[in-house]
């Protein structure tokens, strides 16, 4: 399955920014998260409806410059400021497919709305990242989308969509699919109800729980992330054995509130189909410390333990890593810099144990305790490309960051996950 990569440089204002705008990976396109700034002049229209058209006219001459179109956006991830605004986004969203993207009003993308305390510049109130398809008819990447009802209403995204062998699921909750009500008043019953909604959605593509390769869990309350993750070893033990001691890639996110405000839960899932069709055979590398085979950080043993990357096919996809080795569970480092720092090195062991190179990371998504700490950041990862992975300096992966609620330790200054390619 050998994969080409092709990166599209982002400019604002005509300086270029230390991300790329976009990435063609085989026929898949990724977009980086695009906010609502005028290209032209760097400045910000003060209302979030306006800025989300102008996010959604960013994603389309960045699909455009790749040589596709919105039509084959297969999905999307709408970052917020205000989950207030979440009703207002959609209704922007689906106007502009009506002008722009008539198929996606059919057949919508997949989507995930993440509620982020802050991005990294004050005025804006939204950010859009989105994954493309060049061709819905390439021979082994095939498009088939799945509609999502709640209540008997056909929702404004797809409760999934197939791109050949991979699965990617829209964010499940504790909604009854069949009533449209919040199943559960408590995290472990909530927990419980979106991995059956996230089962019956791989279900219904011919997936199963156990060809899980990648979740990312979104919380409204730290104090719950325990119990949740006992409650996720738990369903994975009656309902797929393999993930106890195979588990997906995992990144946590705190955010203060979901799109449905009853909800305490949601989970955005990948997948595969089939390990068996040639060139996707999936490795999972299980993540250590300390001689000991991890399970989740700081809490006690049999809760289900992480993997630190996985690998499909030619793609490796990082969970997220944090300043923290295998050789303890303390956090190495007290500023952003330092933390940067050892966070990368983290994520270049893991890339190269997969059979990787720092090289050839396409994305980023990146989690700051303080947005402020941005621009330091930025220095430290360029600092760390050019000396372990120049090409990324002229060609750096396409990213999102965002200020969420908290970060999963209040020592960790930043949390990161990449996704790379294996190039043969």
């Amino acid at each position: 399955m050998a994969l080409e990569i092709k990166k599209y440089p982002m400019y604002y204002a005509g300086v270029k920014q230390p991300y790329s705008k976009s990435a063609i990976v085989g026929n898949l396109v990724y977009c980086a998260g695009t906010d609502g700034r005028l290209p032209e002049t760097g400045k910000y229209i003060p209302d979030v409806a306006e800025q989300a058209k102008s996010a959604l006219e960013k994603i389309k001459g960045a699909l455009e410059e790749a040589g596709t179109s919105m039509d084959n956006i297969i999905r999307a991830s709408i970052l917020l400021r205000n989950m207030e605004d979440y009703d207002r986004i959609r209704e922007v969203e689906i106007q502009y497919y009506q002008q722009h993207a008539p198929a996606l009003i059919v057949e919508p993308p997949a989507s995930k709305v993440i509620q982020s305390h802050y991005f990294i510049n004050p005025e804006a109130l939204v950010e859009i990242e989105a994954i493309a398809v060049l061709s819905k008819d390439r021979p082994g990447w095939e498009v088939k989308k799945y509609p999502m009802y709640f209540a008997g209403i056909k929702q404004p995204y797809s409760r999934s969509a197939v791109v050949g062998n991979m699965v990617f699921c829209s964010g499940m909750d504790a909604r009854s699919f069949e009533t449209g009500q919040v199943l559960g008043n408590n995290i472990v019953e909530q927990m419980a109800a979106a991995l059956d909604n996230l089962k019956s959605t791989l279900r219904e593509t011919g997936a199963t729980m156990d060809k899980l390769i990648e979740t990312t869990i979104l919380l409204t309350d730290l104090d719950n992330y325990a119990r949740m993750r006992e409650t996720e070893g738990e369903y994975y033990q009656s309902h797929a054995r393999r993930m106890v001691d195979e588990p997906p890639a995992s990144t946590f996110i705190k955010t203060a509130s979901l799109a449905k405000p009853d909800c305490l839960v949601e989970i955005q899932a990948t997948a595969v189909l089939s390990e068996d069709r040639p060139g996707w055979k999936v490795t999972k590398y299980p993540e250590w410390c300390a001689g000991k085979r991890l399970v989740i950080p700081w809490f006690s043993a049999g809760m289900p333990h992480l993997s630190k990357a996985v690998v499909v096919g030619d793609f490796i996809i990082g969970g997220g890593c944090a300043a923290r080795t295998a050789k303890s569970e303390d956090t190495i480092g007290t500023t952003i810099t330092e933390q940067m720092k050892v966070t990368l090195d983290v994520i270049r062991d893991t890339v190269e144990d997969a059979g990787g190179s720092m090289n050839n990371i396409i994305q980023t998504f990146i989690l700051l305790k303080d947005i402020n700490d941005y621009s330091l950041m930025r220095e430290a990862e360029m600092e760390y490309y050019r000396q372990y992975a120049p090409d990324l300096v002229e060609a750096p992966p396409i990213s999102t960051v965002i200020q969420p609620y908290s970060l999963a330790r209040p020592d960790y200054l930043i949390e990161m996950d990449a996704l790379s390619v294996i190039t043969r």
